[in-house]
């Protein structure tokens, strides 16, 4: 649960879709042998990384609303809507 806030930021969006991936395939294994075996094998794991998703969302969007925060709204005057160029600081 550490590793999200000590990972750098331009790998947060890496990171979480890795891990939806393999959670993806942890699920789908863990209900192939819950077909055949009546037990499922990889239930601690799912646990795990939809701990580790939930852990990583919060810091993606943590991190997207501070910088609209910061970026927007606090400086909303110095911002000239109404031009079709991308964002900049006047």
């Amino acid at each position: 649960m550490e590793v999200p806030s000590k990972a750098p930021l331009k790998n947060l969006h890496t990171v979480l879709s890795t891990a939806v991936y393999v959670f993806q395939h942890f699920v789908q294994y863990n209900n192939l042998l819950k077909e055949t075996t009546k037990k499922p094998i990889f239930l601690v794991p799912v646990q795990r990384y939809q701990e580790f998703i939930n852990t990583l969302q919060f810091q993606v969007t943590d991190y997207c609303v501070r910088v609209c925060a910061t970026s927007i709204l606090q400086d909303a005057e110095s911002h000239h809507w109404d031009d079709y160029k991308a964002f900049y600081e006047v």
